[in-house]
């Protein structure tokens, strides 16, 4: 699977805002992969979906809402989603396009604000920054 696989485009309206009151009565969609059927239904019917043998896995990360758009020193468009500070001042992030980054390229975000790919690991797309600026600290 590519990162771009996961690109897609959904309306800003189509994103919650907040949760609902009663989370029970959010939706979800069931994806029956051996029939390729898909339904509509209820969070608070998940557990009738589950059979003998079946495991449920639990996502409890937090996003951290940090999106970075910058040039490379050549001029080529660049885009970081950091997703975890590894130490301070260094960042896992997400890149696009993750290709054109290879270690010790700097991407520069503005005058006295850029950053140097530290590792690129292809498979995922993800690089560590090393930022030039006071350790970035969530809102």
């Amino acid at each position: 699977m590519r990162l771009d696989d996961l690109d897609f485009n959904l309306p800003p309206e189509q994103i919650a805002q907040s949760p609902l009151e009663s989370r029970s009565a959010s939706r979800m969609l069931i994806v029956d992969r051996g029939r390729g059927a898909f339904a509509d239904a209820m969070f608070r019917d998940l557990p009738s979906e589950f059979g003998e043998g079946d495991v449920l896995v639990l996502n409890n990360t937090k996003v951290f809402p940090a999106r970075l758009f910058g040039r490379t020193e050549t001029g080529a468009a660049i885009e970081l989603l950091l997703t975890e500070e590894i130490e301070p001042r260094i960042w896992e992030a997400v890149a696009r396009p993750g290709k054109r980054l290879a270690k010790g390229k700097r991407v520069i975000f503005d005058d006295a604000f850029s950053a140097e790919v530290l590792e690129n690991l292809r498979a995922a797309a993800f690089v560590f920054v090393s930022t030039r600026t006071p350790t970035l600290t969530p809102r």
